[in-house]
């Protein structure tokens, strides 16, 4: 049977699989636990084969426009058989401009990403504190100027 050494490990897989580990995280626990290499595919195949398809973990955003640039860019390998040199150039240079700008999108996301940690909302109370202080310095300054205009001002 294709399945011999998994089969053993059917109660340890099922477990794994229910509280939502990934076929890789399944594969690699087999390996550190049970010294059995597999693959995901192979792990997706047996648990299929016992009835028991795989549960489908949504994409990232990230992941998602990762795989629209890879369907295109699969796309586009297709429809270069049967070109010519000339068509075959384009779409090649066409799939180049299509990677690039997936990796420039990601690099955006990236820089989004880290701006938006960096700026953090500051606190209402943090504010209250900074205004009232504020407003403490400038009483203190313009009592000190208005007593100090008094002082030079006043008649001897």
């Amino acid at each position: 049977m294709a399945f011999d050494r998994l089969e053993p490990n059917r109660d340890l897989i099922l477990r794994l699989q229910a509280e939502g580990k990934t076929l890789t995280d399944i594969a690699e626990e087999l390996s550190r636990l049970k010294a059995i290499e597999t693959t995901p595919a192979t792990l997706s195949r047996y648990l299929k084969s016992i009835g028991k398809p795989q549960k489908l973990r949504a994409l990232t955003p990230g992941e998602e426009r990762e795989l629209d640039v890879a369907a295109v860019l699969a796309e586009l390998v297709a429809e270069m058989r049967g070109r010519s040199d000339e068509q075959r150039a384009a779409i090649e240079q066409l799939a180049g401009k299509v990677a690039a700008f997936g990796a420039d999108v990601v690099e955006l996301e990236k820089r989004t990403a880290a701006n938006t940690t960096v700026q953090k909302a500051v606190p209402p109370e943090v504010l209250r504190r900074v205004w009232l202080r504020a407003f403490v310095v400038a009483f203190v300054v313009v009592g000190a100027l208005a007593a100090g205009a008094w002082v030079l001002l006043r008649p001897v």
